[in-house]
């Protein structure tokens, strides 16, 4: 009786965990259906050269949808600053693709948003697409105050198409006139000073183990 009983509950036990396993599938398959929200690209700031500065996505250039797509890039916490009262009361951004196929001349270029360090949008700063010369560079012109630096962290490119190409890249963003801050350390030297501030935490702990210890044995 009592193997009997035992048997009968370890069969129901094992149904359970069939349901739930087979639960676990059915939720896992629906949920790969559903395609996830497309997160901001990764990007650096490459550099500055004659009064301007350009930014590009980390492992080099990103694949888009020509018959419709948006972007959004973030660079931060690296920052370009747009230089305060730039020439010809404006300030110019450059957004380069490349493609292959042959361009009808149709394209349409969204609107932009530049973004601050949280990823918003800089309300103060209006973005006017200009014209697509040559075919791969889309032109817009920043207005806002011009008696004030503006720091830029990424940008938002809503829907836009490349007309009749058949692949298209996005490869790069600029801005000018623009610069950036000299106080502010590359990458890898922050990583050098975080290696160095452990390095020297360790040092610490080791001459007070060691000062705790036999007193004969120092560490240099």
């Amino acid at each position: 009786m009592i193997r009997s009983a035992f048997a009968m509950s370890s069969a129901r036990w094992a149904r359970g965990l069939v349901r739930v396993a087979g639960g676990f599938a059915v939720t896992a398959l629906t949920c790969a259906a559903v395609p996830a929200a497309a997160a901001p690209i990764t990007s650096h700031v490459v550099g500055c050269v004659a009064g301007g500065c350009t930014a590009a996505p980390d492992g080099g250039p990103v694949a888009v949808d020509p018959l419709g797509f948006t972007l959004e890039a973030f660079w931060g916490p690296e920052v370009i600053v747009l230089d305060e009262d730039p020439g010809g009361g404006h300030w110019n951004m450059r957004v380069l693709f490349q493609f292959t196929g042959t361009h009808t001349g149709l394209e349409h270029m969204g609107a932009i948003s530049l973004l601050d360090a949280g990823g918003l949008p800089i309300a103060s700063l209006d973005v006017e697409f200009d014209d697509l010369n040559p075919l791969q560079q889309a032109n817009y012109e920043i207005f806002g105050p011009l008696d004030q630096p503006f720091s830029i962290y990424g940008f938002q490119l809503e829907q836009s198409d490349g007309s009749g190409v058949d692949t298209m890249d996005w490869v790069s963003v600029s801005f000018t006139p623009a610069s950036v801050p000299a106080d502010v350390p590359e990458p890898a030297l922050l990583a050098l000073m975080g290696m160095g501030a452990a390095a020297l935490s360790a040092r610490r702990v080791a001459r007070t183990r060691a000062a705790r210890g036999s007193g004969s044995a120092r560490v240099p």
